[in-house]
């Protein structure tokens, strides 16, 4: 499996597209998550973190 397939695996677990579309119902032209959040998520899957690290906010770029 290459890294694109991936990071794809993890962006669509329920918990990461949960946030994702909170971000899209803002309707937002042209935004975007920041890195910060996507290195979370991967950080916690590739260490086998149980849980997911706590975020304090998610930083939306538009």
């Amino acid at each position: 499996m290459n890294y694109f397939f991936q990071l794809e695996n993890i962006m669509n677990r329920d918990e990461v597209r949960k946030d994702l579309e909170l971000v899209r119902a803002l309707n937002l032209p042209d935004s975007c998550i920041a890195a910060g959040y996507v290195r979370n998520r991967v950080w916690d899957v590739l260490h086998g973190y149980d849980h997911e690290t706590p975020l304090n906010d998610i930083d939306v770029i538009y």
